[in-house]
């Protein structure tokens, strides 16, 4: 599934009927850290400029729109939304015709996948890493939690972008026997560290960015006990 879907009952958005805390958590193979990038002739270079001045961004829904709207009202970024995209390869075509100036949300995964060649010709700057925690594939690109003002603040982030650490998660039904939740997980470990696995995720493009059920299940723990005036700001 992916992997917000497990935080969306404490929001409220969606009517949901379970709670993300109760299914037995395998693992997920990746991560999805994503990124804040600009058009490499918009004037906007480092992180900075995001709080400094207006970038127009296209918008289609899910992350590229959930994770600006949270940067800028969290941190204080002043970015400008323009919705209606459908997709982002529609907005990635926009910012080459000069509709928009970047992609906030964006999954970096997707970007390396869509336009390897836009990083390697330097066509687009990246300016922000949005994630649970600093993310080495991006190396010294600045970490959007660096700029929270308070402990609170990060809370807030933690609720809206923390999913990012288990991108695309496997999980099986609450309350299926301790053993086999045991054989599931160690199956799980054992695939991700499978040289066949990896060599055909690598042909494929695939990043193989690995999480436990175990770390999962911490990570949604704390998101529950979130206090509620900082869940409802999130929402």
């Amino acid at each position: 599934i992916a992997g917000s879907a497990a935080l969306e009952p404490m929001f409220g958005v969606r009517p949901t009927q379970f709670d993300g805390q109760k299914f037995t958590w395998i693992g997920s193979a990746n991560d999805e850290p994503g990124v804040c990038f600009a058009w490499h002739n918009t004037g906007f270079t480092r992180a900075q400029d995001l709080f400094d001045k207006e970038l127009v961004l296209g918008t289609s829904g899910t992350s590229n729109l959930d994770f600006p709207l949270a940067l800028n009202a969290v941190l204080g970024t002043r970015m400008k939304l323009v919705r209606g995209y459908n997709g982002s390869s529609a907005i990635m075509l926009a910012m080459e015709r000069g509709e928009v100036q970047g992609l906030c949300g964006m999954i970096y995964a997707g970007l390396v996948a869509a336009h390897p060649d836009w990083l390697r010709d330097g066509k687009v700057r990246t300016l922000m890493q949005i994630g649970l925690e600093r993310n080495a594939k991006l190396g010294d690109v600045p970490f959007a939690m660096d700029f929270a003002k308070s402990e609170d603040d990060k809370r807030v982030l933690r609720l809206l972008v923390g999913w990012t650490i288990m991108g695309r998660p496997f999980l099986a039904p609450p309350g299926i026997p301790q053993d086999r939740r045991q054989a599931l997980r160690r199956a799980f470990d054992a695939t991700m560290a499978d040289k066949a696995f990896l060599e055909d995720a690598a042909k494929m493009r695939l990043d193989i960015a690995s999480i436990g059920g175990a770390a999962i299940e911490t990570f949604l723990q704390d998101a529950y006990a979130t206090p509620k005036p900082l869940v409802e700001r999130a929402a």
